[in-house]
């Protein structure tokens, strides 16, 4: 067999459109994730002090997911979370809940959120921080704001 033979047998790589979300041992110290989730239609909706407040109630529940820092852009938010320790749903199952509750709670008839999420698993110390430095810096980036600090929809829940 020619390598030309051998090279046009190869499967092209397989590109994820979603992530693949494995599941986790709770008690891995390294179940660090930076998790983007989007509004319905991208709408700006999402930056304001109700839906700010509702889900810091909601985040504010140890029972299944941790919450660290965080950031409420207008039509997007992300965060690093880490399972609780008494995990009791997986990261798919907890951003259903916490979306689905959050919806109820929202006044705007146009609040929704995308279907899904991203996530992506921090596996060092050096990469917790570049995403932090990103989650802070993103009003800036989007000229929301001239400095991170500025922006008053963003905290840390709880020490990750």
């Amino acid at each position: 067999m020619t390598i030309n033979n051998r090279i046009s047998k190869i499967e092209p790589a397989v590109v994820r459109k979603y992530p693949y979300h494995a599941p986790m041992n709770p008690l891995h110290e390294n179940n660090l994730i930076f998790l983007t989730v989007c509004t319905k239609d991208r709408m700006p909706w999402l930056a304001n002090d109700v839906a700010h407040q509702v889900l810091l109630k909601l985040w504010s529940d140890r029972s299944h997911w941790i919450v660290g820092p965080y950031i409420l852009m207008p039509d997007h938010i992300h965060l690093i979370a880490g399972p609780a320790s008494s995990q009791k749903s997986s990261l798919k199952d907890w951003t259903a809940w916490w979306k689905r509750f959050s919806t109820r709670r929202f006044e705007d008839p146009i609040a929704g959120w995308q279907k899904g999420f991203w996530d992506t698993r921090l596996r060092d110390p050096r990469h917790v921080a570049e995403k932090i430095h990103y989650i802070r810096l993103n009003p800036v980036r989007k000229g929301l704001v001239n400095e991170s600090s500025a922006w008053k929809f963003q905290g840390v829940i709880y020490s990750l």
